[in-house]
C-alpha cells in the first residue's frame, strides 16, 4: 500500500510501552480494589468490636463508662476505619499490596485493622494526636520556612542595593578620568601617579596642612550589610575653628573607580562629610576654597583590618 508505514519492532515496543506507561498513570480509580478494602475495614472493625466487648466485659467496668456491644462496634469500625491514616504516617505500603493482591499484605490490613478496633479509643487518641502533631510540624516547619525565604529576600535586596551603590561608585575602569587628571596637572605630572592608588602623593601627603590648620581624617568605619565591604565616613575639620575656621566647600578626590570620582561637599557646622562603601583601601585627597590641600591613606590606618587594607 501507498500509504503504509515501515515502524521497526523495537521502536514499535517503546511506543508500546510509552502508552502502557501513561495508560496506567492516568486511568481511573479501580472501584473493585476500594470496595474490597472497604469491606475489610469494615469486617475487620465489627470483629474487632466484638473482641473488645467480650474482653472487657470480665473486667470491673469504670462507672463513669457505659460499656455496650452497640457502643464497642461503632467504635470498633471507627477505629477501623482510621488505619489507613495510620498506614499513610507510618509509610506503610500494606494497602499498596492489597491492591496488587499480594495474600500477606491483606493478612496484615485485617490484623492492623482488627488490632486498632481491639484497642479502639487508644488507637483513635494516638493516631489523632500523632496526625495533629504531624500536621502542626508541617504548619510551622511551612511557617518558617516562608519567614526564612523572607528574611533571605531581604538580605539579597540589601544585597542588590548596596551592590548597585557600589557599582555606580566604582565603575571599574583603570584609567585615571579626564576631570581628575586635569586637575592633578596642574600641580604634578602625571608620571608620578601611581596608577594603582593615582591620588597618593598628589594632596601633600599628609592628613593636616603644614601649618596645622585643618585636618581630614576619618571619622566612621563599619562593617556594611554586605559581607566584604565597608561603609565610610570621612571628615575635614578645623583644628583650631577660632582661628582659622572652615567655611565653604571642600572638594573631595576619590580613587577613579568612584563614580564620581570627584565631590563637592558644603561646609555644616565647621565641618565637611562625605559617606562612602568601599571593599579596600584607597588614598583620598581634599582641597579646600583657599587652595589648602590634605591626603588621607587608608591603607596606613593599622586600626582597620587587615585584609581592607590590603586590597
Amino acid at each position: 500500500m501507498k500509504d503504509s508505514v515501515t515502524i521497526a519492532q523495537d521502536s514499535l515496543n517503546r511506543l508500546l510501552a510509552t502508552a502502557k506507561k501513561y495508560s496506567e498513570i492516568n486511568k481511573s480509580v479501580d472501584w473493585a480494589d476500594f470496595w474490597i478494602i472497604v469491606a475489610i475495614v469494615l469486617v475487620s472493625g465489627i470483629l474487632g468490636g466484638l473482641v473488645n466487648y467480650y474482653y472487657n466485659l470480665k473486667k470491673t467496668p469504670d462507672e463513669n463508662e457505659v460499656h455496650t456491644i452497640g457502643r464497642s462496634l461503632i467504635i470498633g469500625v471507627g477505629a477501623a476505619i482510621i488505619v489507613p491514616i495510620f498506614l499513610e504516617v507510618t509509610q506503610s505500603k500494606v494497602l499498596q499490596g492489597v491492591i496488587n493482591n499480594e495474600l500477606n499484605q491483606v493478612v496484615l490490613l485485617v490484623s492492623f485493622c482488627v488490632l486498632a478496633a481491639i484497642s479502639s479509643t487508644r488507637f483513635i487518641s494516638s493516631v489523632s494526636d500523632s496526625v495533629i502533631s504531624r500536621l502542626t510540624k508541617e504548619v510551622k516547619d511551612t511557617k518558617e520556612e516562608a519567614k526564612i525565604a523572607k528574611e533571605e529576600a531581604k538580605e539579597a535586596k540589601q544585597k542588590a542595593d548596596v551592590t548597585i551603590t557600589a557599582i555606580e561608585q566604582r565603575g571599574g575602569t583603570k584609567t585615571l578620568p579626564g576631570t581628575t587628571k586635569r586637575l592633578l596637572s596642574a600641580t604634578k605630572s602625571l608620571s608620578s601617579i601611581d596608577t594603582n592608588d593615582p591620588i597618593k602623593g598628589q594632596f601633600g601627603g599628609k592628613p593636616k596642612d603644614e601649618n596645622e590648620n585643618f585636618e581630614l581624617l576619618l571619622a566612621d568605619f563599619t562593617e556594611s550589610s554586605v559581607k566584604g565591604w565597608y561603609n565610610l565616613t570621612f571628615k575635614v575639620r578645623a583644628l583650631n575653628p577660632s582661628k582659622k575656621p572652615l567655611e565653604g566647600n571642600v572638594t573631595f578626590y576619590l580613587h577613579p573607580t568612584f563614580r564620581p570620582d570627584v565631590e563637592k561637599v558644603k561646609v555644616v557646622n565647621g565641618v565637611a562629610l562625605m559617606s562612602k562603601i568601599a571593599w579596600g583601601a584607597f588614598t583620598i585627597g581634599a582641597e579646600l576654597e583657599d587652595g589648602t590641600q590634605l591626603e588621607y591613606d587608608l591603607a596606613e590606618n593599622t586600626d582597620l583590618p587587615q585584609d581592607f587594607r590590603k586590597r
